[in-house]
């Protein structure tokens, strides 16, 4: 049975392919010399080789920015999240919840929305329209919305289970909620512990907290990224650094975003206005 050592020499290298060479190596060749050859040809045939990776001004212990990017243009997270949103405009419409702000409501939204609301837990924010707890569901209308906007927020409710809960309740039959979570990504919270980030989820976990909460509906998820965006996006580097090539590419062992389409199940009747929700 051969060893992974020997495994990659044969399979790695061109210098000792497989086939009759190999079978006289292990002829010839003692165990421990065939094991020290194989770490010898690794070690040499490294792209790059071992110690020759220049870092550049990746090698510090500080991040370029400490502003997720903002300051050196769109975020790499960001561009992944306009990208989704741009996608899925179509169900942007009629009455439309998103939290904290309603910029991406009027920006993909546009004259497709008649009522925008926004959610915070406190009115001190600009614009807010409704206060209210997703958690509990507590302070927001329910069977009211026919999307739902919620970029960047459920990862820091502990209670993630509930909100995603709430997110089916307080939706129209038909109406969408769309959802972003950061995967790769540094932590953020208030110095004291008062908030912070709870959760990080995967698709996979994604797929399942939905699916549960969801039930009959339609989830749709899927990740972006690569080690490149990842690495850049760590950094505090923008997407106007890469090129769209890098940031096309998918990895999905590298999820640094998790992108969810969640509909409750039944027919919208697409006639939502300002007024004639009978709800709040």
């Amino acid at each position: 049975m051969e060893t992974p050592d020997e495994s990659n020499l044969s399979a790695g290298t061109t210098e000792y392919p497989g086939g009759p060479l190999r079978r006289l190596m292990r002829t010839l060749l003692p165990r421990r010399v065939r094991r020290g050859l194989a770490q010898v040809a690794t070690r040499t045939l490294q792209n790059p080789p071992i110690g020759a990776v220049r870092f550049g001004s990746l090698r510090r212990l500080d991040p370029i920015s400490s502003d997720w990017g903002f300051d050196r243009g769109v975020p790499i997270d960001r561009h992944y999240i306009e990208g989704f949103l741009e996608a899925e405009r179509g169900r942007i419409r009629g009455r439309v919840l998103e939290i904290d702000t309603s910029d991406y409501t009027r920006r993909f939204g546009g004259d497709q929305v008649h009522r925008s609301d926004v959610l915070h837990l406190s009115d001190r924010l600009p614009g807010v329209t409704l206060l209210g707890d997703l958690a509990t569901g507590e302070g927001i209308p329910e069977v009211a919305f026919d999307c739902l906007i919620v970029t960047q927020t459920l990862h820091f409710v502990f209670d993630i289970q509930g909100a995603v809960r709430t997110l089916h309740r307080i939706l129209r039959p038909g109406g969408s909620a769309l959802v972003t979570f950061p995967g790769l990504s540094r932590l953020t919270g208030a110095a004291d512990g008062s908030w912070g980030s709870h959760w990080a989820l995967t698709r996979h976990s994604a797929a399942r907290l939905f699916g549960d909460a969801f039930p009959g509906g339609e989830v749709h998820v899927q990740s972006v990224g690569n080690v490149l965006t990842a690495t850049a996006f760590l950094q505090g580097l923008a997407a106007e650094e890469l090129t769209e090539r890098e940031l096309a590419h998918h990895d999905p062992d590298y999820e640094l975003l998790v992108m969810v389409r969640a509909t409750r199940k039944g027919h919208s009747s697409g006639t939502a206005d300002a007024e004639g929700s009978g709800a709040p």
